[in-house]
């Protein structure tokens, strides 16, 4: 019973503990600031958790560790600009974290940048998956063109290539980096349509009938995405009715039994999975009422026993049922003595600050002439985060130079995310009832149409002028 209880207290003690450590160099030509570290927590609601951060130094230098039980992947951001990578237990990662418009173009989002690994271990999780995606680009690169005018010699380079990615990781025994080269190669390879391709039916059972559902692996989502693209639209119609009249009725118990009108999803955790990801899916497209699919959304979250579904249908709720113009915001609560509320019966005008950013610096002189000019008809505040490593005397002074209400909040303070607050400085505009009027509001400096916050202030303030 001892040696039992030690063996689990030295798992508890290692899990408890594990770490990876990042070190890197950014040489973006911008403000100093934080670099933020966020895990996915699942690949179908996309939900990013915090997990660590560290101040950026003046020669672009940051150094951090974060935790790390098993082989994750991680989004690095700072300002408005991210990178992603993945990181394992214990490992240690130096890393260049540089400007996109350098040497690579392409991002799918622009806000995307490169990032280069240094010294990266050949066990480690990012070398084994960036030599495997080389092979592959090479290896389709090379024989895809086959395809049209030599099928039969297509068909034969893909049973070649599958065949030799079969022999070549038959030694492999990291089960993450196995599932990532099964659904790449599924999602890539088996997706070429051809005489002789595998139907839908081979393919359920190659990639789903028996597998384990895994929402934290990017592959395999990545591959469960495109096979049940659009499934509501695509399902039969008995199947497309059932869900469209569990939805009206706002019925989550409905709404999965719907689903087991469908013959490939007798599995009841793949159920649960493709109903989030019809709410997902159709949650914009106005076919399903958006408010009766939140609704679903926070039904399912309790409804679930599997703890992880539940998780990823609280994240979706959290991302759909945002606030809308015309929404009343919530009373924040800043201070013991002070809450969001305190604020109503004028204009309010949020600015979310970082007093070391130095785009937020340099607009500090156009908030003083708007505050000067509006302060009788429009409240401001400015918000600003409590960093890890605390302020400095500059971080200080630029704080204080703020002349108006200015509240500091910790990084985990429900504002940030209810808000949505993407980048620093940000803007929210509420009206006297603390109304959502504008996220993000015009800035006291000019767009690139040359509009400014001072049009919308300059109206309020010649309405209640007209009122006296």
């Amino acid at each position: 019973m001892k040696k039992l209880f030690a063996i689990v207290l030295l798992v508890w003690s290692q899990n408890l503990f594990s770490q990876a450590a990042i070190a890197g160099l950014t040489y973006y030509n911008g403000p100093k600031s934080e670099m933020r570290v966020y895990k996915i927590s699942d690949f179908l609601s996309m939900n990013e958790e915090l997990i660590g951060s560290a101040k950026i130094s003046e020669s672009g230098r940051f150094n951090m560790s974060v935790p790390c039980t098993n082989i994750q992947k991680i989004v690095l951001r700072y300002d408005d600009k991210f990178a992603g990578m993945y990181i394992q237990p214990n490992a240690k990662y130096n890393i260049v974290f540089g400007d996109k418009d350098a040497t690579v173009t392409g991002f799918k989002d622009a806000n995307e940048t490169e990032m280069m690994f240094f010294k990266l271990d050949t066990n480690d999780i990012n070398y084994k998956i960036l030599g495997f995606e080389a092979w592959m680009d090479s290896s389709v690169a090379d024989f895809f063109y086959l395809r049209d005018v030599k099928p039969g010699d297509f068909v034969q380079k893909i049973s070649s290539f599958k065949r030799e990615v079969n022999e070549f990781y038959a030694a492999e025994k990291e089960p993450y980096f196995l599932k990532y080269v099964k659904y790449s190669v599924a999602g890539i390879i088996d997706n070429f349509q051809f005489v002789g391709a595998m139907s839908y039916d081979e393919k359920f059972k190659t990639y789903f009938e028996n597998e384990t559902i895994d929402l934290t692996h990017e592959k395999y989502m990545e591959y469960f995405d495109r096979f049940f693209e659009k499934y509501y639209f695509v399902s039969e119609k008995p199947i497309r009715d059932a869900i469209y009249d569990a939805v009206i009725r706002s019925n989550p118990q409905q709404f999965l039994q719907a689903l087991e009108l469908d013959p490939y999803l007798k599995n009841k955790e793949l159920r649960n999975v493709i109903a989030l990801k019809i709410i997902r899916d159709e949650i914009n497209s106005k076919v399903l009422p958006r408010t009766n699919l939140v609704t679903l959304l926070k039904e399912l979250e309790s409804a679930f026993i599997n703890k992880e579904l539940g998780k990823c249908a609280h994240a979706l709720f959290e991302t759909f049922n945002e606030l809308q113009i015309g929404q009343k915001v919530p009373n924040f609560q800043f201070t013991e003595k002070i809450s969001l509320y305190n604020f109503a019966g004028k204009t309010v005008y949020l600015h979310f600050f970082d007093p070391r950013n130095q785009r937020c610096i340099a607009e500090i002189g156009a908030l003083k002439k708007i505050q000067e000019k509006y302060k009788d008809y429009v409240t401001l505040i400015s918000i600003y985060k409590t960093p890890l490593d605390g302020f400095n005397a500059t971080d200080k002074r630029n704080i204080e130079s703020l002349t108006w209400a200015r509240i500091e909040l910790v990084a985990e303070h429900p504002v940030w995310k209810t808000m949505k607050i993407p980048t620093f400085p940000y803007y929210i505009l509420l009206d006297e009832q603390l109304q959502l009027k504008a996220s993000p509001a015009l800035s006291p400096t000019p767009n690139g149409s040359y509009d400014t916050i001072e049009k919308i202030f300059y109206e309020i303030k010649r309405k209640a002028d007209s009122k006296q």
